[in-house]
C-alpha cells in the first residue's frame, strides 16, 4: 500500500482561495507551535493486563492524559469501520477481526504524554536532569530522525515508566526504542536550549470579552489590512479555528464565500452530507475487501457514541457539556 501525506497549512488554504480572484501576494505569515509532548515507542509484551487499545487514559497524576499511537494499515481501518457499527459479527468474522486488532502490536507504535498547566514543571525540572535517553538498539530500529526531534532525559523515561506502570496497573513497561521531549511553557525567552526553540504562541480570552465582536473587529482591524488566526476565532486552539477565521477574511475582503458553501450552492448538496456519503462509501469499499465481501453499510448504522446527549434536538459531545 502506497500512503502518501500532504502537510497543507492555512497559509496554503489563504492562499489558493486568494488565487481563484488573480491575488498572487500574501504577506505576514506566521509560525506553528505544539504544546508539551513526550513520545515513547512501545514493544508488544506480557503483562497480565488487558491491552492498551485507542483513546485517551486519564490519571490524577502529572501525566495528563496518554495516548497510545498505533501504525495503521486499511485492514485495521476496514476493521475499525465495522466495530463502529451496529453489527452481530459471526465466529469466522470476530476471529478475522480479533486477529487484524491483534496485529498492530506487532508494528511500531508510540505512547504519547500530553498536559498542561504547573504539569509542565514537574517534566520541564525532570527533563533538565541528567543525560538524554538512548536505546542501545535504536540504531538497529530508526535509520532516520527529524532535525526537531529532542530525546527525553533518562529521567523523565523513569518517572514516566512508574506512571505507566501506576496507570494501567502493570507490572512491566518496555523500554522505549526513540523518545521525543518538547517543553511548552509560553515563555517568552530567547536564552534557551535548541530542544525549546520552536514557533508557539499564548493567548488567552479576557473576562468579559465579546468574542463575536472581537472576531469581527480583528478581520479587518484597519482599512484593507485583514487577519485571520486561531487565537481569535470561534474554535480557539484548533486548526478548524484557523481555517473559519481565514473564511471570515476572505468574505470580507474578498467577497470569496466559505469553501462548504461554494460547494453547496454548486451541488445542491451540504458539504456534511458529501462527506457523510464519501465515508460510507470508503467505508463499504474497505469492509468488503478485508472483513465481509457481502456487508451492506446502509444495512449497518454507525453507532452513536454513548458520550453524545441530545438537548433540545442538538447533540451535545464531552467537549460541549464540560
Amino acid at each position: 500500500m502506497t500512503q502518501i501525506t500532504h502537510h497543507f497549512t492555512v497559509a496554503d488554504y489563504f492562499k489558493a482561495r486568494l488565487e481563484e480572484i488573480g491575488v498572487d501576494q500574501m504577506f505576514g505569515v506566521a509560525g506553528n507551535y505544539t504544546a508539551a509532548l513526550l513520545d515513547t515507542i512501545l514493544g508488544r509484551g506480557t503483562t497480565g493486563r488487558p491491552a492498551v487499545e485507542f483513546g485517551p487514559n486519564f490519571a490524577d497524576l502529572p501525566t495528563g492524559s496518554v495516548y497510545p499511537f498505533y501504525a495503521v494499515n486499511e485492514e485495521l481501518v476496514a476493521a475499525l469501520m465495522y466495530q463502529e457499527r451496529k453489527t452481530e459479527p459471526s465466529q469466522s468474522t470476530q476471529a478475522k477481526l480479533d486477529h487484524i486488532s491483534s496485529e498492530k502490536y506487532e508494528r511500531p507504535a508510540a505512547l504519547t504524554i500530553y498536559c498542561d498547566y504547573l504539569n509542565i514543571n514537574f517534566w520541564s525540572a525532570l527533563q533538565n536532569i541528567g543525560e538524554t535517553y538512548h536505546h542501545p538498539h535504536q540504531d538497529d530500529y530508526v535509520t532516520d530522525i527529524p532535525g526537531d526531534i529532542y530525546p527525553a532525559s533518562t529521567a523523565v523515561v523513569e518517572q514516566a515508566t512508574k506512571f505507566f506502570k501506576d496507570i494501567f496497573n502493570t507490572h512491566y513497561v518496555p523500554e522505549p526504542i526513540l523518545t521525543s521531549a518538547r517543553i511548552w511553557q509560553g515563555g517568552v525567552r530567547f536564552d534557551v536550549p535548541p530542544s525549546q526553540q520552536f514557533g508557539f504562541g499564548v493567548h488567552q480570552w479576557a473576562v468579559g470579552a465579546d468574542d463575536k465582536q472581537v472576531m469581527a473587529e480583528l478581520t479587518e482591524p484597519l482599512p484593507n489590512l485583514f487577519t485571520c488566526g486561531e487565537a481569535f476565532s470561534d474554535y480557539q486552539g484548533w486548526v478548524e479555528g484557523a481555517l473559519r477565521s481565514t473564511d471570515l477574511a476572505l468574505k470580507q475582503g474578498f467577497g470569496l464565500q466559505p469553501l462548504s458553501e461554494v460547494y453547496e450552492q454548486t451541488t445542491h448538496i451540504s458539504s456534511s452530507e458529501a462527506i457523510k456519503v464519501a465515508y460510507e462509501e470508503n467505508a463499504s469499499k474497505l469492509i468488503n475487501q478485508y472483513i465481509e465481501p457481502n456487508f451492506s453499510a446502509g444495512s449497518a448504522p454507525v453507532e452513536k457514541p454513548s458520550e453524545v446527549e441530545n438537548v433540545l434536538g442538538v447533540n451535545l459531545s464531552y467537549f460541549d457539556l464540560k
